[in-house]
């Protein structure tokens, strides 16, 4: 949802989250249950309103390419479209 809003990301580095961000270019990432990184990134934000809100443009920019439902419908028909259905 933040994503798609624009909003500056943290987020862990779990394999999910790092299929949509990207450290530095779409969100803040930190190491999963590492307190003092998860602290670091949010002083980041806070340190850099201007570079957290680019981040946030970008991430954006990146959901509406990949993640739309159009663009997702899309990929789901390609995919399935090359398996051809065997007889039974």
């Amino acid at each position: 949802e933040a994503m798609m809003v624009g909003l500056p990301i943290i987020a862990s580095d779990i394999p999910m989250n790092l299929e949509a961000v990207e450290h530095g270019v779409s969100a803040f990432v930190n190491k999963v249950k590492n307190v003092s990184d998860l602290t670091e990134r949010m002083k980041q934000v806070q340190q850099d309103y201007h570079g957290s809100m680019m981040l946030g443009k970008n991430a954006r920019r990146i959901a509406l390419e990949s993640f739309d439902i159009k663009q997702v419908s899309k990929q789901y028909t390609e995919a399935l479209s090359r398996y051809k259905r065997k007889d039974i």
